[in-house]
């Protein structure tokens, strides 16, 4: 390639026209120069062709690499977990934005039942799959209630008086029961005497566990009896 360009080079100086030989006339006349050319350059067919490069397609080249596609979405789940853990401490961190985040969460549930219904049913079937979230959420909560009894004093007094109502209700309700069902409230009976004579002896785990069979066992002998005709 050297040696073509070289012998080109001194092709077209021997054969270039000596400009101060050349008539005013000769220099005037433009197509004089022009037409003078070398005869290689005269034959288009001796000449090589042009090579015609089309500009690379970088999607058709990222399919084409496993590779770099890979790095890609990799890279894509790491900004997405550092984005969800600049959220979680902005969250833990700053009250204003919890407070605003919060609100504008109360305010879609109320006005968007189908985004309510999305969440319920995503946050059941996460505790239901994922034991260990259930029990963050959990302890979580078991927090907050403890964090919020010991600086609200106005909150604990009406929780305690809540539980207390609610179980004054249980009581009245399962007074009413076991005088309107004698099956009932002898299951019950049994169930307390087996748990109050078996607990002296084993665990109170296992203690409840035998009284719960002592009375399934009653309940199945009168539903027997019932399905035979005979009463109890």
């Amino acid at each position: 390639m050297l040696g073509n360009s070289l012998c080109s080079q001194s092709y077209l100086s021997e054969n270039e026209p000596d400009l101060s030989e050349q008539t005013p006339s000769d220099r005037l006349n433009l197509n004089h120069h022009l037409t003078i050319l070398p005869a290689e350059l005269t034959y288009p067919q001796d000449s090589r062709p042009a090579a015609v490069v089309n500009p690379p397609n970088l999607q058709q080249a990222n399919s084409d690499n496993p590779v770099h596609s890979t790095i890609i979405v990799a890279d894509k789940s790491s900004q997405a977990e550092r984005r969800k853990e600049r959220h979680s401490n902005r969250y833990q961190n700053d009250p204003a934005y919890a407070k605003r985040l919060k609100e504008c969460l109360r305010k879609r549930y109320r006005n968007d039942p189908a985004f309510a219904e999305r969440k319920r049913e995503y946050q059941k079937q996460r505790r239901q799959n994922d034991p260990a979230f259930a029990e963050r959420r959990r302890e979580r909560q078991r927090e907050r209630q403890r964090e919020r009894y010991r600086n609200d004093p106005a909150f604990a007094e009406r929780q305690r008086e809540h539980r207390k109502g609610q179980k004054e209700r249980q009581r009245e309700r399962l007074r009413r029961r076991c005088q309107n069902d004698p099956v009932y409230a002898k299951g019950r009976r049994i169930h307390n005497n087996t748990y109050n004579k078996m607990k002296r002896k084993v665990s109170k785990e296992e203690a409840s566990r035998l009284a719960s069979v002592a009375r399934a066992e009653y309940l199945r002998s009168v539903n027997s009896s019932e399905k035979a005709g005979v009463r109890p």
